[in-house]
């Protein structure tokens, strides 16, 4: 599902922003959207595998996504389309961003991803079949 919450100028930048889980798809769209030259694509997990830092650093992944997150605010107002690739699972998250892009003056389209929860645990086991899952229920 995507939407626009408000109408801005035709021209002003575009944040692309995505709610769900891990597995829910977000990637996959996100590149598509790169792709079609929607916006230059944000994502904290892959410059964190970039630069060689586990995933498991939780204290690291909170900063470096803050500092890119500002990185994409400077985009938005230079007029640049972004799309972040981060779950937004709590509200607050995207509250703020909602408010940042606002203050920004850009638009937003927003990507809801609502799968069952089954589904995402086939999606994340195919991808790392050598990893065993807990399923909880």
């Amino acid at each position: 599902m995507a939407h626009e919450p408000d109408e801005r100028r035709s021209d002003a930048a575009t944040l692309t922003l995505f709610c769900g889980l891990p597995g829910s798809g977000k990637t996959t769209l996100a590149r598509r959207l790169e792709r079609e030259g929607k916006g230059v694509r944000i994502c904290t997990d892959e410059w964190q595998a970039e630069l060689g830092v586990t995933f498991t650093d939780e204290d690291f992944h909170e900063r470096l996504q803050a500092l890119l997150y500002r990185h994409a605010l400077d985009l938005l107002r230079a007029g640049c389309d972004v799309i972040l690739e981060d779950g937004l699972w709590r509200a607050e998250e995207r509250t703020e961003k909602f408010r940042d892009a606002r203050r920004c003056d850009a638009r937003i389209e927003f990507h809801v991803f609502d799968l069952p929860q089954e589904e995402l645990w086939l999606r994340l086991e195919s991808r790392t079949p050598s990893a065993p899952r807990e399923r909880r229920r």
